[in-house]
């Protein structure tokens, strides 16, 4: 019986083209973990990273609770302090950036990659059986890091997708272990980038939406 599951398990992987890769490290020394899903390679891990490629610190704000929305391009990042406290949250969920952090052109992602694109992830769901089933394929399973219900799961990938909430840029943080949101590097117009979202309620969907540059989102990376 061991040996079915470990041969089903290998049927799903290899028939929507996914592989475990290498062992890759930002400038902190953060490691990460890379899959292939679909031709494309990603970090499974939300970046983790609180300097610039340059070495330069990426600022975060004086109070976590500091409202910045006069602020014309807020480049900020934040841990969520929610939950099991900053360590722990760092090492599991990452922090979370705002669009002014991904446009520098210090860059953020290790080097060698870059902040996904809508296109990406729109390949990234066609990848695993389109936008309607792709939530419940690309969540972590169970309720370690997500709240109940976490529902839909489909355990065909390894992406580990975590719902790290957001940072508004004036009320703090939402939605800790209940959503995830995760910022494209696509933009929408001047103060607006495309965002994509998985939630603990909804089994299937990868939600498209578009958000204000300044408030606080988790990013995946894709090898260039």
């Amino acid at each position: 019986m061991k040996k079915i599951n470990l041969l089903l398990a290998f049927f799903l992987l290899t028939t929507i083209g996914i592989s475990q890769n290498d062992i890759v490290y930002d400038i902190d020394s953060n490691m990460y973990h890379s899959i292939e899903i679909g031709g494309n390679y990603w970090l499974q891990e939300n970046l983790r990273v609180g300097r610039y490629n340059n070495g330069d610190s990426i600022l975060t704000s004086e109070t976590y609770n500091m409202s910045f929305d006069i602020e014309a391009s807020p480049k900020y990042q934040w841990i969520n302090p929610y939950g099991k406290g900053l360590e722990y949250n760092h090492k599991v969920y990452g922090r979370l950036y705002t669009f002014y952090v991904i446009s520098d052109n210090r860059k953020v992602c290790p080097q060698g990659w870059h902040v996904s694109t809508d296109a990406e992830w729109s390949a990234l769901e066609d990848a695993v059986g389109g936008r309607s089933k792709a939530g419940g394929r690309l969540k972590e399973a169970g309720l370690e890091h997500w709240k109940a219900p976490n529902s839909g799961i489909k355990k065909t990938t390894n992406f580990k997708a975590l719902p790290s909430g957001e940072r508004t840029n004036t009320r703090g943080f939402n939605y800790f272990k209940i959503i995830g949101y995760w910022w494209t590097a696509t933009e929408k117009s001047e103060n607006i980038a495309i965002t994509r979202r998985m939630m603990s309620s909804d089994g299937k969907a990868v939600n498209r939406s578009a958000h204000k540059k300044d408030m606080g989102f988790a990013i995946r990376c894709v090898k260039d």
